[in-house]
This record gives structure tokens, sequence and C-alpha cells, in this order.
């Protein structure tokens, strides 16, 4: 056997052997990232994403929280005649701006103690680059409640001033004090184009208002 074959086979041998160890390498790679990546994201998902996403959600249970909404016995009976959204949960909005209900202005019934209604759109931008920015609409908060519901605390009334994660949201917290109670739920991940309803774009400044 010349030298020229032989080097030849022994150039195949190394390449099908590094081959192989960087294609066990992507697999282990895969093993290792998150169900809840792989769920989101399928095949775009990767280690960075996977870390990404860990941040996001923080330490929230997911699994247990979309157990627990399947476990919910529905919704209750009045509900029957209001709006639904796409997911089948009551649209609050659209019971007002249709005018199935008229909520009070007050607790007391007193509308001189109704506060300044705030017409605007807040944009937060998530730090994910395949998750939406969430469009915060100020005008139907402000309907429905009043300032101090909301600030100084949990949200401090300085733009970029408080931080959270959906994990904080999803364990009852900043807008899962009212969310996921009193008003629509972060239900599972099927709903999420309610808020996450922005596509990414280098126009909208940071905590961007309209």
């Amino acid at each position: 056997m010349s030298k020229s074959i032989v080097r030849l086979f022994l150039l195949v041998a190394v390449v099908v052997f590094f081959s192989a160890v960087s294609e066990a390498g992507v697999k282990t790679e895969q093993e290792a990232l998150s169900a809840l990546c792989k769920k989101l994201m399928y095949k775009s998902c990767n280690p960075k994403r996977d870390q990404q996403l860990k941040q996001y959600f923080g330490d929230a249970d997911i699994s247990a929280l979309e157990k627990r909404l399947r476990e919910q016995s529905g919704q209750a009976p009045a509900f029957a005649a209001l709006p639904k959204d796409k997911m089948g949960l009551v649209d609050w909005g659209a019971a007002v701006s249709e005018n199935i209900i008229h909520p009070r202005g007050s607790l007391t019934g007193d509308d001189s103690e109704y506060e300044k209604y705030y017409d605007n759109i807040i944009v937060l931008k998530t730090k994910i680059d395949v998750i939406p920015d969430v469009v915060f609409p100020h005008g139907v908060h402000t309907y429905w409640l009043s300032c101090e519901s909301c600030h100084p605390a949990p949200f401090k009334k300085v733009r970029g001033g408080t931080f959270f994660n959906m994990g904080d949201i999803i364990d009852g917290k900043y807008c899962g004090k009212c969310h996921g109670k009193v008003a629509f739920a972060p239900q599972s991940f099927k709903n999420c184009s309610r808020c996450h309803a922005l596509r990414k774009t280098s126009d909208v400044p940071p905590w961007g208002e309209f």
C-alpha cells in the first residue's frame, strides 16, 4: 500500500472521528436545554436563549402553573353574558366599550373621587430577541384603578425604575397582583399576545410612550 493511500485513509479516519465527536457534543448540548426553551422556541432554542428564558421566568414553576390552570373548574355563571377573548377568558375592556357593564367611579359611588384618565400606551421592551415587546395600555388600567393602586408600589413612578420578570407575574407580584385574580391570567403560553403584542423594532425606544 502506497504512502499516499495510507495518508488518505488516516485523513478520512480523523475527519470521521471528529465529526462523530462534534455530533455527540451537539446532541449532548440539545439534551441539556430546558423543556421550557424547547416548548417555546422549538428548533430556535439554543443555550443563549435557554439562559435568557431562565432569567425571564425566574424561579417560577411553569409546569405547576399549567397544571393549576388545567384544574380550574371554569368561570362563574355570571360571566356567561360577557365578551370573551380568543382564549375564552372574559374581556373586561370589551365589556366596558360595548356598554355591557358600567362600573362605578369609586367604591362609594361618588364619581367625584375618580382620578385623571391617562389614555396613553407604554412599550416595555423585553431582553429576549424572540419575545415580542409588551404593549401596556395605560387607559384601560386608569379606567378601573386609581393611580395609588400601582404607584409608587409595586411600580415606581419613574420609567425603567422597576425591574420584574415573567416569573414574578406568575408568582402574583407586579402585574400578577391583578392578572390571574381579577384580570386575565398569564394562562400557560396560549395568550401571551394579549401583552406581548409588538414585534421587535429599533424604532421604539425603551419605555416609549404613545
